[in-house]
C-alpha cells in the first residue's frame, strides 16, 4: 500500500510507478518514481544519470491509469541526489 508523508510544501505518496522521461531530443529513459505530489516527483536511478539542474525534461507513465492514452507532462529537474533526482511540475 502506498505511503503518504508530510512535509512543509505538499503531501508525498510513496508510489513506484515506471515512467518513461525524455530529456532533450533524446530517446526515453525507462525508470521509477519513488514518490509523487501535487508539485512534482522523485524519480530513483541505479546509474547517475548525466543531468544538471533546470534541464527540462518530460514525464510519461509507462501505463496508462485508466481510461486513454499515457499524457507527457512538462518538468524542470528541481534537485540530484546520490539515488536520484526531483522534477517539478512546469505544465499540465
Amino acid at each position: 500500500m502506498p505511503t503518504i508523508k508530510k512535509n512543509s510544501r505538499s503531501s508525498r505518496l510513496g508510489l513506484q510507478l515506471s515512467v518513461r522521461v525524455y530529456f532533450d531530443n533524446a530517446e526515453p529513459i525507462m525508470l521509477t518514481t519513488r514518490n509523487i505530489s501535487n508539485t512534482g516527483l522523485f524519480i530513483d536511478w541505479e546509474t547517475p544519470l548525466s543531468i544538471r539542474e533546470g534541464q527540462e525534461a518530460y514525464v510519461e507513465l509507462a501505463e496508462a491509469l485508466g481510461d486513454g492514452e499515457p499524457q507527457k507532462v512538462h518538468t524542470t529537474v528541481v534537485r540530484i541526489e546520490k539515488q536520484g533526482f526531483a522534477l517539478k511540475y512546469t505544465a499540465l
